[in-house]
């Protein structure tokens, strides 16, 4: 994927301007963040193959992405994941420990 700005130069005072990045752009990755979500949620909670995906998602969109770029999407949506695992996993253990019960029973 390929993001382009138009740049306009002042016919005046040859000044260049130039629009910002969309705050949507996230560097170095061609999906946009709603689609990396719904791929993870598919891909991790919803069992379906990256082939699958792959075949989803072009007839849906025709949205044309490689098995590659999938496996990276959820490598890196489980390392973003790691650490709000770890925080489930000590308030698990707190709510244990505390003679409370686990966090669901303590919600209900």
């Amino acid at each position: 994927m390929e993001y382009q700005r138009l740049n306009c130069q002042c016919s005046q005072c040859g000044t260049l301007v130039r629009p910002p990045w969309s705050s949507s752009i996230i560097p170095r990755q061609d999906l946009g963040v709603r689609l990396q979500g719904l791929l993870g949620w598919l891909g991790n909670y919803g069992h379906l193959p990256y082939e699958k995906q792959q075949e989803m998602l072009w007839e849906l969109g025709q949205i044309n992405i490689g098995v590659g770029t999938l496996v990276n999407t959820n490598q890196r949506l489980t390392t973003a994941h790691a650490p709000m695992a770890d925080k489930k996993e000590r308030a698990d253990l707190m709510c244990k420990d505390s003679g409370m019960g686990g966090r669901d029973e303590i919600w209900r």
